[in-house]
């Protein structure tokens, strides 16, 4: 082959490995989809582009696997692979657009051919990343109890509003996606100063404006998820007061809801209880911090894990943190 010719192929795999790369970040949502019944992409739409954000077509709604394969380190990679295999693969498939090309623009094809990593094995999410995870940046939060189907349960905030091409505004909404139903439940704004996370996807955060939240994916309570929060975000329904602090309270659950009662200073729900301190809500009952990943199958093979190796400055680190301080991640 003529080495011109080589030599722009080589150009153009390299360039789309850097577009890929750098917006990866951005433009890859691994942590916080959730499949809908028909199989595609879902989650609430914040910023840019909401009519097609996960449409998987054009430029600004295709390319989250093509490119964020290549953007993301080798213990997250299978777990991006595994979303892609269980809710995605099956249907670009059947419509002949494999490997995340369902996009008419031939970019999404070479990057595939760049970022894919053939010969590895996906594994679910929870075995390769948090299920709690706080963007110190942006103000992001994210928590969800599992990845297996539609009854995943997923609480999202965005906290500060972000300025840019692809800004997002936001009003601090607590959404609460699970058990088929999408629902909004509180506010926490302006960014938050502390976060802590469980390795089950429990949390506890607090905003700069005074709200606090609990997450319990426990189900110490009887319920398979159980919100509580305090402060100026909080709902006025469902409440109970003790200590001087009144908690306001939802529940997740498909069969009866559980009864909190106040007890002195705390409030019982179940077996958990749940009680105000420095300024905190605290769980009497959550899980250990995550303590990474599992041990997954081997790397694989493709172009951008060469490529990085060769060019590991185009390799930016990220801003999420798994508990309230800011984690970079190495590239591999």
């Amino acid at each position: 082959m003529n080495r011109l010719v080589i030599a722009g192929l080589v150009g153009i795999l390299m360039g789309c490995l850097i577009v890929s790369t750098a917006h990866a970040a951005e433009e890859t949502p691994w942590p916080s989809p959730v499949p809908n019944a028909k199989g595609q992409m879902d989650f609430p739409k914040r910023g840019a582009y909401p009519h097609n954000v996960w449409t998987r077509d054009g430029i600004s709604g295709a390319g989250y696997f093509c490119e964020g394969l290549g953007g993301v380190t080798a213990a997250q990679r299978p777990a991006l692979l595994w979303f892609y295999d269980h809710h995605l693969k099956a249907a670009d498939e059947k419509n002949g657009t494999p490997f995340d090309t369902p996009s008419p623009y031939p970019h999404h094809a070479i990057l595939a051919f760049v970022n894919w990593p053939f010969g590895v094995q996906g594994a679910n999410p929870a075995d390769c990343i948090p299920r709690a995870v706080y963007d110190t940046k942006f103000g992001f939060v994210m928590c969800r109890n599992r990845w297996q189907d539609t009854g995943d349960i997923v609480v999202s905030i965005q906290t500060l509003s972000t300025r840019g091409w692809h800004k997002a505004g936001s009003n601090g909404s607590v959404e609460v996606w699970g058990l088929g139903r999408k629902q909004r439940w509180g506010n926490v704004r302006n960014g938050v100063k502390h976060f802590g996370a469980a390795a089950d996807g429990s949390m506890s955060l607090t905003g700069a404006d005074g709200t606090s939240l609990a997450v319990d994916f426990s189900k110490a309570s009887g319920a398979d998820a159980m919100l509580v929060m305090t402060g100026p975000g909080a709902p006025g329904d469902k409440t109970v007061e003790a200590g001087g602090t009144r908690f306001s309270f939802k529940f997740l659950t498909a069969g009866a809801e559980p009864t909190p009662k106040a007890d002195g200073d705390k409030v019982v729900v179940g077996g958990q209880t749940v009680v105000m301190k420095d300024g905190h809500i605290v769980l009497g009952k959550m899980a250990g911090p995550w303590d990474g990943p599992k041990a997954v199958a081997a790397a694989g093979t493709c172009l951008a894990r060469v490529a990085r190796l060769a060019c590991p400055a185009v390799f930016l680190p990220q801003n999420v943190s798994t508990a309230g301080q800011a984690s970079r991640a190495t590239r591999d």
